[in-house]
């Protein structure tokens, strides 16, 4: 049985990717996500949760590593490097124009012409829609790129996992509660 210093410690952890994933799945989520979500479900919904099962795997692969990069240098000698990242997300997920927005246009491109094959697959095996969802993993994203910094300031490998994975999960209330057409 846990006890009310680590039942604090575990809700204090959790928290934020937590409240990240259930949040941002009504907003965020809808409009980037969703789409892509809709599409699925159009073609018979056959197979959608292993599309989404399959990103929400790789946003934890994804905070494991966040995690272990974090781990493997010192913290000592580059703390203010941590302050200073939490300082340009924050700033960027409040709208301010950091970089040039073709940056992300042109990564997200990118992905897609990547994600083309896989989805003309998954169209007659659902089962490719499992390597579409770990793709998907990697399309950017302001609520995944706040987790993963949450995740390298976990400095551990499974919580970060374990937080990302659970970011993940509370997006998908939102699918669940999209009907499986329209």
């Amino acid at each position: 049985m846990l006890t009310l210093e680590q039942a604090l410690f575990f809700l204090g952890v959790f928290a934020f990717p937590v409240a990240a994933g259930l949040l941002s799945g009504v907003s965020h989520c809808a409009a980037m996500c969703g789409p892509i979500h809709l599409f699925l479900a159009r073609q018979g919904g056959r197979g959608l949760w292993l599309y989404h099962g399959g990103r929400v795997l790789t946003y934890a692969a994804l905070g494991a590593l966040a995690a272990l990069f974090a781990r493997s240098i010192p913290v000592d000698g580059i703390a203010w490097v941590w302050v200073a990242l939490y300082v340009v997300l924050g700033l960027r997920l409040l709208g301010a124009p950091l970089w040039p927005a073709a940056w992300g246009v042109r990564y997200g491109g990118w992905m897609a012409a990547r994600m083309r094959p896989l989805t003309a697959r998954a169209q007659s095996r659902p089962f490719w829609l499992v390597p579409l969802g770990l793709a998907a993993g990697f399309l950017p994203c302001a609520t995944t790129q706040a987790g993963l910094v949450w995740a390298v300031g976990t400095g551990e490998p499974a919580t970060g996992a374990a937080g990302m994975l659970l970011l993940g999960a509370g997006t998908l209330p939102l699918f669940l509660a999209w009907p499986r057409k329209w």
